[in-house]
């Protein structure tokens, strides 16, 4: 699962979820918040749509234009990267584990 701004409770419910910081300025979900925004500027303003099918209309209409124009994100996130980070957060979490069951 991964979230954005996720509250403290989440991870109260679920013990075994583990946090993983994504970047702030690079993270993908930034770019889709960037495409949404385009969305909502460039097609959906004004909200004034008469029936659904217009709103269909508007936003395939983007997205044909928006695929035309778009260039691929290259995210520099590898693998690897990947593999140490869940092998430091599960050293920490067993860390944390092992003081809860000395206490």
């Amino acid at each position: 699962m991964l979230l954005d701004n996720a509250n403290q409770a989440l991870f109260q419910w679920y013990p075994n979820a583990m946090r993983i910081r994504t970047p702030i300025d690079a993270g993908w979900l930034n770019r889709l918040d960037t495409i949404f925004s385009a969305l909502q500027c460039n097609a959906l303003t004004p909200d004034d749509f008469p029936d659904i099918e217009s709103l269909e209309t508007a936003i395939l209409k983007f997205q044909a234009l928006y695929n035309q124009i778009a260039k691929p994100f290259k995210w520099k996130y590898t693998k690897d990267d990947l593999k140490k980070t869940l092998s430091k957060n599960r050293n920490l979490t067993n860390n944390i584990n092992h003081l809860r069951r000395a206490a």
